[in-house]
């Protein structure tokens, strides 16, 4: 909401805040827990741009993750936006990419059935895409959507400046 209204500076603030929780959030969820590899995937929206967050879980460590920023199409709800973008992510050339045995969204898909049929042949095995989780699984979401916010409050913020620039010329 600060970056909403141009208020950048709490942007920031909040922006660390975010960064020092995710931190520990991190250090929390590394365990003796096994779980499946599974990428997240979350997705912010405002003023006109997307941030989808992707966050890539292998044996049960973050490995990392990677903020894209599609151009979205007026009127393409935050569910399409996630189907489009699975499909893409995982069957146009794949890209070296290795498809997880879960990937878990935050928004229910009206192709689940449709994309987990097409990813399980592409990966030779059964991948599952999972909305409403809980447990761990949900932690991993939650800290997809933390980390989607706060790209996104980066990226509204560059916009700004670069706007800014450009009237002061």
């Amino acid at each position: 909401q600060a970056s909403q209204q141009l208020n950048f500076e709490e942007a920031a603030r909040l922006r660390d805040q975010i960064q020092a929780v995710r931190s520990v959030i991190e250090k929390q969820f590394v365990s003796n827990e096994r779980l499946d590899d599974m990428d997240i995937i979350s997705i912010a929206y405002q003023l006109g741009i997307a941030c989808v967050q992707v966050l890539f879980i292998r044996q049960g460590k973050i490995l990392g993750n990677r903020s894209y920023f599609p151009k979205v199409p007026a009127n393409t709800s935050i569910a399409e936006l996630t189907e489009t973008f699975v499909g893409q992510f995982y069957l146009q050339g794949n890209q070296g990419r290795t498809i997880p045995n879960s990937i878990i969204v935050d928004h229910s898909l009206k192709r689940k059935v449709e994309l987990e049929t097409l990813l399980s042949v592409v990966a030779g095995r059964k991948v599952s895409i999972q909305d409403n989780v809980k447990g761990n699984k949900s932690k991993y979401l939650q800290l997809a959507q933390m980390n989607a916010k706060a790209a996104l409050i980066t990226r509204l913020k560059q916009a700004s400046l670069l706007e800014d620039r450009y009237l002061a010329l």
